[in-house]
């Protein structure tokens, strides 16, 4: 038992152990203080499996700032660690679910606010060995394409697609080229853009408007609607 948190160990019907750890407030702890006091001396005070029942009845979640707040080591092998953040997956620095399967074979799912999330890489990995075998790219929960994935962080980060061979954006281009065109515009009546109306060079497009990896035709962009499959464990 620690400031704020409790962590209980259970095993299963089936002999596998889990390791839970809850952030608990100091009402629950006396409560269960309490609980445990009226226990008569034949009866078992609450532990293991009841225990756990228990805190999450009275609305205790899975939470550990310093690890895995679910911990589970399966009979036949299998082991799988779990990061929460009150009730939810999630990590910040790696993924918020590894899983070890008796097979040899290892899974990595990232999670940002119980969605599959990762901006940076693959949201789910499975690796036989240093082979990865499996892959799924994910943002906020929605399964999409590894080249969408790049596109995004490209935008993110610079605010341009150079790196991927499309034009600079009009925002970009030197002020003299600007005034320059401004200029033309005004010659042939036509009044210059306010900046939230100038077009991007790449795919047509308006700040504001349309999802840009749309106009670039990315073949992975049907895979944006579909869901990540559940993976069963």
């Amino acid at each position: 038992m620690t400031d704020n948190h409790i962590t209980v160990r259970s095993i299963d019907d089936a002999g596998g152990e889990r390791i839970c750890t809850y952030a608990v407030s100091e009402e629950i702890f006396r409560d269960l203080r309490e609980a445990n006091r009226k226990t008569k001396w034949w009866q078992r005070k609450l532990t293991g499996m009841k225990l756990q029942n228990w805190l999450e009845k009275n609305g205790c979640k899975l939470d550990n700032p310093d690890g895995p707040a679910y911990v589970f080591h399966g009979a036949n092998g299998l082991t799988q660690e779990r990061y929460y953040r009150n009730g939810k997956q999630h990590r910040e620095d790696g993924p918020a679910r590894i899983t070890r399967n008796p097979d040899g074979s290892t899974e990595e799912e990232y999670y940002r606010d119980d969605k599959r999330h990762r901006a940076d890489g693959p949201a789910y990995v499975k690796r036989l060995g240093n082979v990865s075998i499996e892959e799924y790219y994910c943002l906020d929960g929605v399964m999409c394409g590894k080249y969408e994935l790049e596109i995004r962080h490209e935008l993110e980060t610079r605010g341009s697609l150079r790196n991927f061979g499309f034009p600079v954006a009009a925002t970009e281009r030197p002020a003299a080229q600007k005034a320059e065109n401004n200029q033309n515009r005004q010659v042939h009546g036509v009044s210059p853009p306010r900046c939230e109306e100038v077009v991007q060079d790449c795919g047509g497009l308006k700040r504001g408007g349309p999802d840009p990896i749309r106009a670039i035709g990315n073949p992975t962009i049907a895979l944006n609607q579909k869901k990540l499959p559940s993976i069963k464990m």
